[in-house]
């Protein structure tokens, strides 16, 4: 026997909260984008590691590629 479709909707919509980003279209474009962060020799960098919406007021994490020089051996 079949469940309910209410029952599948009330699936469906666990399962689309646990996927789905909070936060505004703004904050969420930003979160996806790609970001490259350069290392200089003595290991400093600039990039800040989140970041605060202004549209919305929503905190989250930058996430970032490093990109450093490799000496060779």
């Amino acid at each position: 026997m079949r469940g309910s479709l209410t029952g599948v909707r009330v699936r469906v919509e666990r399962l689309a909260r646990q996927l789905v980003r909070t936060g505004c279209a703004v904050c969420q474009e930003d979160e996806a984008a790609g970001r490259l962060r350069w290392i200089d020799e003595e290991g400093a960098n600039d990039s800040p590691e989140s970041a605060t919406c202004k549209a919305c007021g929503r905190t989250y994490q930058l996430h970032h590629t490093v990109l450093a020089w490799a000496d060779e051996v």
